[in-house]
């Protein structure tokens, strides 16, 4: 009898046996040729192992080739207030915050950019600038329309212009890579994927500012921007508001906290000077020389002057010194006294 092999890692070999039957009387038989199940699965485990081992080798080279920012430069991106702040018109014809299809938007005929904005960015450093939007008339995106912008080198933080060699793109799309064609009528996300260069020795930074611009936004041509990002990283984020609008967004939820504190201390005080309790009663009014109603034991009577100018009671009613009472007879008595 022959002991079966073990499998040789890496092996593409199969094995097939047959037993051999020896009778008594010396005769013999073969039985059919039969394929080794428990090498085929040594082999099978060894295979998969390998596969699984590229797969993890595949995954980890892309996870190390990705790059993720999600905070978002640009201010006011979404969620658009209705008196744009840093939107303006740049040769276009309409700019205005909408609601569109349920969204905070801005509507727009031809270019618009942020012509009073500079960001400054990082040098040698990937970013996503992308954006969704809507044309009535759809076309084809470019690297820099519609979707425009200026990335500029700069000796000071106060000055840019038109894009000078400050970065490069490497990717460019719509809804999905390898498409450039912006429907008509329907929400479509625009990508544009790039890297600033490597600090020149005559630049100390790098600027930009966002645009619409270009063919497809020229006049007659409505469209609706849902929101604008710019993040570090080399794969887009969903939306978020830059951390500078949240910032403000939260001064001015607490100044209207506290504006709503002060009226309502207001209102208290108000409240106090008008209510009063003493010895003589509940006081309402602002005071006795300008008139109130003072409410005693006895009786809810009107104060003019300082005096009591009208009383009603249980049982009467007194206007000046002329009252009115009602008799234990169930009538009525009319008679001059002092209140």
């Amino acid at each position: 009898m022959t002991t079966e092999p073990s499998y040789t890692s890496g092996s593409t070999n199969s094995l097939y046996f047959c037993d051999l039957n020896v009778f008594t009387d010396g005769d013999y038989a073969y039985s059919d040729v039969s394929l080794s199940s428990s090498y085929e699965a040594a082999k099978t485990a060894y295979n998969r192992a390998v596969s699984a081992g590229s797969l993890a080798s595949e995954a980890t080279a892309r996870i190390d080739g990705m790059s993720v920012g999600a905070t978002n430069i640009i201010r006011e991106s979404g969620q658009f207030p209705s008196e744009l702040d840093k939107w303006a018109l740049n040769g276009g014809t309409i700019l205005e915050a909408v609601t569109e299809d349920s969204f905070s938007c801005i509507h727009a005929m031809g270019s618009i950019a942020q012509t009073s904005s500079i960001y400054r960015l990082e040098w040698n450093t990937e970013y996503v600038y992308h954006a969704l939007v809507k044309f009535t008339t759809g076309g084809t995106m470019t690297t820099g329309s519609p979707l425009h912008y200026w990335f500029y080198k700069s000796n000071t933080l106060t000055t840019i212009g038109a894009s000078n060699g400050a970065m490069t793109v490497s990717e460019y799309y719509v809804d999905s890579p390898g498409n450039t064609l912006i429907p008509s009528n329907a929400w479509c996300h625009l990508v544009i994927k790039l890297k600033t260069i490597s600090k020149p020795s005559d630049y100390a930074y790098v600027l930009f500012r966002p645009f619409w611009y270009g063919t497809i936004v020229a006049s007659g041509n409505d469209y609706w921007m849902r929101w604008i990002k710019l993040e570090k990283g080399n794969r887009p984020t969903d939306w978020m508001p830059a951390p500078e609008d949240v910032a403000d967004d939260t001064a001015m939820a607490l100044g209207t906290a506290e504006a709503a504190k002060s009226t309502a201390e207001a209102a208290r005080a108000d409240f106090r000077r008008v209510v009063r309790i003493d010895n003589d009663g509940l006081h309402v009014g602002d005071n006795q020389s300008t008139g109130e109603v003072l409410i005693d034991s006895e009786s809810v009577n009107v104060v003019m002057n300082g005096s009591k100018y009208s009383r009603f009671a249980g049982n009467y009613v007194q206007f000046g010194n002329y009252q009115l009472r009602r008799t234990t007879d169930g009538g009525l008595a009319f008679k001059m006294t002092d209140i």
